[in-house]
C-alpha cells in the first residue's frame, strides 16, 4: 500500500516540474546524496499525498531555497514539514479558543488538544522505555537509540473520538491490521511536522520482519484513550425534563439502545466536560470572540505577512472571494483588517490591533 502511495507522489511531482517547469527533478532537489525515490519517500510521509499539503511543503522550500538559488534538501523538507504543523495545523485550536460557538462545542473541540498532548505524552514514554531497555523486545533493537514512535493504535470503535484531530491532519489513519491477540485494530501515525518537533521519529524500520512494529503492545493505546474518555465525556438525555446522565462506560449499552434514554425514551448524546477547558474560557475577553470564518481570515493574513487579494485567502479556506470582501471589509471597521485599494484589485493585509489582540503570543 505504501509503495503505491510513493509511487503516486512521484508521478505528481515529476508530472508537475516537467508540465510547468519544464525542467528534470534534479534541477530543485540535491540528489547527491538523497534519491529521488528518497525524496518521494519523504514527502508521502510529512503530507500523506494530501495535494495541498504537498503544495505548503514545497512552498516553505521555495521560500528557504529555491528563491536562493539553493537546491532542496532533506532537511529542508523536514523544515518545511515542522513549518506548516506550527504556523496551519497548529492553529485550529487558537481558532476554537476564539471562536463564537456553545460552549459545549467549544469544550468539545478543545478537549481535542488535551488527547493529542496525551497521545504525544503517552509516545514520549514508550520512546524513554524503549532505549532505556525497559521494552527488551528484539524488535526494538535495530533503533534502540532513536526508536521510532509516531504511531500508535486502538480498537476502531474508538475512531470516532479522534475525527476531529484526523479531519485537520493532527493524526492521519495508516492502515488496519489485525493484532496479536487476534483483534482487528486502527493504527493511525502523527502529523510528520508535529512528531518532527516532539523530537519523536517518524515511521518503522525497513524490512518486512518489521511489518508488525506498530502493532507491538507499547503502541496500544486502547486503556489511555478509554480512560481519558471516562474523565472527559458524559451522556445526557436530551429532554430537559428527564436530564438523566450516564458514565460513559454505559456507552456500549446505549448503542445498543439505539441512543435512547432507558427512562424515557428520548435520545441521548455525548457532551464533553473539562474543568481545565472552564477555567482557561473563563479567562477569556468575551468581546474577542468572532466567527470562526473571520478569525480565519486574520489567520490566513498573519501567515501571509504581506498583502494579498481576497482570491488568495478563498482559495486557503474553500469559500468564495465575495464572502471573504465582504466579511474583510467587516473587519476593518473593527480595525483588524486593512484594505489597499490603490490597485484594481483591492488587497488586504492584517492591523496591528489583530495582531495584538490575537497573535501577541506567537
Amino acid at each position: 500500500m505504501e509503495s503505491l502511495s510513493v509511487d503516486f507522489t512521484k508521478r505528481l511531482l515529476q508530472q508537475r516540474i516537467s508540465g510547468f517547469c519544464r525542467k528534470d527533478f534534479s534541477e530543485y532537489f540535491d540528489i547527491s546524496s538523497t534519491s529521488i525515490d528518497e525524496y518521494c519517500d519523504l514527502i508521502f510521509k510529512t503530507s500523506m499525498n494530501v495535494p495541498r499539503i504537498v503544495g505548503y511543503i514545497l512552498y516553505y522550500c521555495h521560500q528557504t531555497h529555491t528563491s536562493l538559488g539553493r537546491k532542496i534538501t532533506r532537511q529542508a523538507i523536514e523544515v518545511a514539514a515542522e513549518n506548516y504543523y506550527e504556523k496551519v495545523v497548529s492553529k485550529f485550536f487558537d481558532i476554537a479558543t476564539h471562536s463564537l460557538m456553545s460552549f459545549s462545542e467549544k469544550v468539545s473541540e478543545l478537549q481535542q488538544k488535551e488527547l493529542l498532548d496525551l497521545v504525544v505524552s503517552k509516545l514520549k514514554s514508550v520512546k524513554r522505555q524503549i532505549s532505556s531497555g525497559e521494552f527488551s523486545g528484539l524488535i526494538y533493537n535495530k533503533e534502540r537509540t532513536n526508536p521510532y514512535c509516531s504511531h500508535f493504535h486502538f480498537q476502531p470503535n474508538l475512531e470516532h473520538f479522534l475525527r476531529t484531530l484526523e479531519l485537520n491532519f493532527f493524526v492521519t489513519k495508516y492502515n488496519e491490521m489485525v493484532n496479536k491477540k487476534g483483534v482487528k485494530v486502527s493504527i493511525y501515525g502523527l502529523n510528520y511536522g508535529l512528531s518532527k518537533s516532539q523530537n519523536l521519529r517518524w515511521g518503522r524500520p525497513d524490512g518486512t520482519q518489521y511489518r508488525t512494529y506498530f502493532i507491538e503492545s507499547p503502541f496500544d493505546f486502547n486503556k489511555d484513550i478509554e480512560e481519558f474518555l471516562r474523565q472527559s465525556k458524559t451522556i445526557i438525555c436530551t429532554n430537559p425534563q428527564c436530564g438523566k446522565t450516564y458514565p460513559y462506560e454505559d456507552l456500549n449499552f446505549l448503542n445498543y439502545n439505539k441512543m435512547r434514554c432507558i427512562e424515557c425514551q428520548s435520545p441521548v448524546e455525548v457532551q464533553a466536560f473539562s474543568e481545565s477547558i472552564s477555567k482557561e474560557m473563563s479567562k477569556i475577553d468575551k468581546a474577542k470572540l468572532m466567527p470562526r470564518l473571520e478569525l480565519m481570515i486574520l489567520h490566513e493574513l498573519h501567515k501571509a505577512g504581506t498583502k494579498i487579494l481576497a482570491r488568495d485567502i478563498a482559495e486557503e479556506l474553500d469559500v468564495s472571494s465575495q464572502l471573504i470582501a465582504k466579511r474583510a471589509e467587516k473587519l476593518e471597521k473593527k480595525r483588524y483588517v486593512v484594505r489597499d485599494k490603490s490597485a484594481a484589485l483591492i488587497k488586504y493585509s492584517i492591523a496591528d490591533k489583530a495582531v495584538d489582540d490575537y497573535f501577541h503570543d506567537d
